[in-house]
C-alpha cells in the first residue's frame, strides 16, 4: 500500500515523505555540493535519520495508519 496526501497530517509531513521516496534510490550518491551523500542530506535537512524514517513510513504503510511519522 502506497500513502497519499490524505494520509498526512500536515503538508510537511508530506513533504518529507515525497523527499524520501525521491532520495531512496539514490540515498548513497553524492548530494550536487559533493558535500554528503543524500541520505545524509535528508537527515540534515528534516533533522531525523533516513533509515529510521524509512523503517516508520513503511510500517505505517503496510498497517494503513493515519498519523505523525510511523
Amino acid at each position: 500500500m502506497s500513502l497519499a496526501p490524505k494520509d498526512f497530517d500536515t503538508d510537511q509531513e508530506y513533504l518529507v515523505y515525497c523527499a524520501a521516496r525521491d532520495v531512496y534510490k539514490k540515498q548513497d550518491k553524492l548530494a550536487p555540493s559533493g558535500k554528503y551523500t543524500w541520505g545524509r542530506w535528508f537527515e540534515k535537512k528534516f533533522g531525523m535519520n533516513y533509515e529510521g524514517y524509512i523503517d516508520g513510513i513503511s510500517n505505517r504503510a503496510r498497517q494503513g495508519q493515519k498519523g505523525s511519522r510511523g
